[in-house]
């Protein structure tokens, strides 16, 4: 395994060599922060499609004609060498503070979310089940009504969340209100805002994020 992820290490030098500069990335430096070498390996790993490859890299800032290069490399090797260094090489130019944060908007972007959840679950927002359980407990009007105003949400928006409780007899509307946060909430922001919001609404341990 130590064998394994040195060689992986080594990627990045090598396609240094091989790709140069990758396109519209920030250079990095060696503070820690970032990703780890395995978990980037692992994602490597799940790219195994040839378009998954093109569509993160360009989410990356990667230049497409580099992302052919590394496709023909997979083509010719037996293993994932390609994908591998290109990903290092893209950390290695990348500052270690946003190497986190790009690579999960860009993993967002590209449709892969289970990817997120897999690899980064401390920036994977928040889930169905707990947006469910929130709505469902939370019961106060007034309450909910500060919430919404909390999000951003504008009173007659929050109005009608509030009448569709009433006239469905449910939490139908609360609901609805927290997914249309939810949406409009980058994600790796959706948990410490969720927090904050419920405290300012006096509704403060009603969202555990454990």
């Amino acid at each position: 395994m130590f064998l394994l992820l040195r060689r992986r290490r080594n990627h990045s030098a090598q396609a240094n060599k091989q790709y140069g500069q990758l396109g519209n990335v920030e250079s990095g430096d060696k503070n820690q922060g970032g990703i780890e070498d395995e978990t980037l390996a692992n994602l490597a790993g799940a790219l195994v499609d040839e378009s998954d490859l093109s569509t993160l890299g360009r989410n990356l800032g990667i230049r497409q004609f580099k992302l052919n290069q590394v496709s023909k490399e997979n083509e010719r090797a037996t293993n994932i060498f390609g994908t591998n260094s290109i990903l290092f090489v893209w950390k290695e130019k990348t500052p270690a503070a946003k190497q986190i944060p790009m690579m999960v908007k860009a993993l967002e972007e590209s449709g892969f979310e289970n990817l997120i959840t897999e690899h980064f679950p401390n920036e994977a927002g928040v889930p169905d089940e707990k947006i469910a359980a929130l709505a469902e407990n939370l019961k106060d009007e007034d309450a909910i009504e500060q919430l919404g105003i909390n999000f951003g949400f504008r009173q007659f928006k929050v109005n009608q969340y509030l009448k569709s409780n009433r006239d469905h007899g449910d939490h139908s509307g609360t609901l609805a209100m927290l997914q249309a946060w939810r949406k409009k909430t980058p994600r790796t922001r959706q948990t410490p805002n969720l927090v904050e919001a419920l405290k300012n609404a006096g509704i403060d341990g009603s969202f555990n994020n454990n």
